[in-house]
């Protein structure tokens, strides 16, 4: 028992083992204790607790191992701590090879300057507290037991760190949970449990790392970072509620074929990273999955069924983005669409006063909507823009005015079904275009050609039961506009 003063340790040299029996005590009474593992280079120490051992902890002390990370310095077994105070793991690396666990009442603490690593699972069923230093090696850590991390101190998770069910490891402001580097690596979390940004009106960080399982934020901002090389977002079920925010901030996030994305509740943004899709993937969930900034890409078809807004940033790539749910956009922030937005069968995209969808380049480019469904500027007197993108199916001004602008180098509108109910529909500024044997249709109300040209590069139509109104603008080509 560590019982004064004076700076007394005991040390483990090279081939040492210290083994707890079962029935002995190890711990401090009065004063810190310190195990230092010296085992020097190329040489190893253990130290091992039997199942019915325990260490006990006085209040207001703590029991330090520390390792000289000259060699394979160890622990394996079970340690019961008891007690009010700690043990520590505050300088060197020690590594479970072997199943090991730390139960009880007491706390193991791992501080700036420790390392745990290896390749075993790591129980956790006592307290912990970690404000510093790292978590490594091809193993897992498992918490059996409600966390709650605080303090800005980074730690670093080049393991897996798994929540079991039912428990929470709960963030609060400026916590960072990062892996060593931004490029690659290794290192994630497994929330079986959940991982919960909780206290204070602040941000905390998961930054690098693999994410599966529940993330959640009840309160302030939880920031995730992409790692360059790619995060997975298969098999994240990501919420808020309360005043909470969930955000993709930086790097990249993936999804590949067959994979999901679910928002089960409150609202996860998008926000300055970048989503790379590709074959078939879902967003999916009872929340809202929210473009605010940064880039939604690739290939294949993304299929958004959970709610979705979209504020800023862009879509681009030579994928889909399939909306099957109905959506009401607002606001003036800018959408830049380069790639194909899909509307489904009766759904609806409807656009407010002073909303804006376009392509990035007024001259070439590609980006597009096609309204199986419909786009309508639904809500206001005022006016939404679609500008510089290819058109087909149902676009329709309900109210207000929806103005579209085309591309320069002529934006497609075959297959095109425009009406207006109650608003205005108007060709603008630029070029629309209808190539040899195209055709798109007015199906009702009016449809004005004021200041945009349309062009027939072949023989083309507009039918259908409403009205073509042109009150400025050109008409041109070489084709036989019908």
């Amino acid at each position: 028992m560590f019982g004064n003063s004076s700076g007394y340790y005991l040390q483990l040299n090279n081939g040492s083992r210290l083994r707890i029996a079962a029935g002995a005590t190890l711990g401090t009474s009065t004063a810190d204790g310190v195990i230092y593992m010296a085992s020097g280079t190329g040489g190893s120490a253990l130290i091992t607790a039997d199942s019915g051992s325990n260490i006990q902890l006085a209040a207001g002390t703590a029991l330090r191992l520390r390792s000289d990370n000259a060699g394979s310095n160890g622990i394996a077994g079970s340690f019961n701590l008891a007690g009010e105070g700690a043990l520590h793991l505050d300088s060197g690396t020690v590594s479970a090879d072997a199943a090991t666990a730390f139960t009880g009442d007491g706390r193991l603490l791992l501080s700036s300057g420790g390392a745990l690593t290896g390749s075993a699972l790591v129980t956790i069923a006592s307290a912990f507290d970690w404000t510093g230093g790292s978590m490594a090696g091809t193993g897992t850590t498992r918490l059996l037991r409600d966390v709650s991390l605080s303090g800005s101190g980074a730690r670093h998770l080049n393991r897996t760190l798994e929540i079991a069910a039912g428990r929470t490891l709960s963030l609060g402001d400026n916590v960072t949970l990062q892996r060593s580097t931004s490029n690659g690596g290794t290192g994630g979390i497994v929330a079986q449990g959940t991982l919960l940004k909780s206290a204070g009106t602040g941000t905390a960080y998961v930054t690098y790392l693999d994410l599966s399982g529940n993330i959640a934020s009840s309160s302030g901002v939880l920031s995730i970072y992409g790692n360059a090389v790619g995060t997975s977002l298969n098999g994240v079920n990501a919420s808020t509620s309360g005043s909470g925010a969930l955000r993709l901030d930086s790097g990249l996030f993936t999804l590949t074929n067959g994979q999901t994305f679910t928002v089960s509740g409150g609202r996860a943004e998008l926000s300055g990273a970048t989503l790379s899709t590709s074959g078939s993937t879902l967003i999916t969930g009872g929340g809202v999955f929210a473009l605010t900034a940064g880039t939604l890409n690739g290939t294949g078809t993304l299929t958004v069924t959970s709610g979705f807004d979209w504020t800023g940033g862009t879509m681009s790539g030579t994928g889909t983005t399939r909306l099957d749910t109905s959506v009401t956009l607002t606001g003036s922030g800018t959408r830049t669409l380069d790639r194909t937005l899909e509307i489904a069968a009766g759904r609806t995209l409807d656009l407010d006063d002073n909303v804006l969808i376009q392509r990035s380049t007024s001259n070439g480019g590609t980006g597009g909507i096609v309204a199986l469904g419909t786009v309508r500027k639904a809500g206001g007197t005022g006016t939404a823009y679609l500008r510089y993108l290819d058109l087909s199916g149902n676009i329709s001004a309900n109210r207000g005015v929806l103005s579209i602008y085309g591309n320069s180098a002529g934006s497609r509108i075959a297959g095109a079904v425009l009406s207006s109910n109650g608003g205005s529909l108007r060709a603008d500024s630029g070029t629309l275009l209808l190539n040899a044997g195209e055709s798109a249709q007015i199906a009702s109300g009016t449809f004005e050609l004021s200041g945009a040209t349309l062009t027939a590069t072949g023989n083309s139509s507009l039918d259908g039961a409403g009205t073509f109104s042109f009150t400025s603008g050109t008409i041109n080509g070489p084709g036989t506009l019908t």
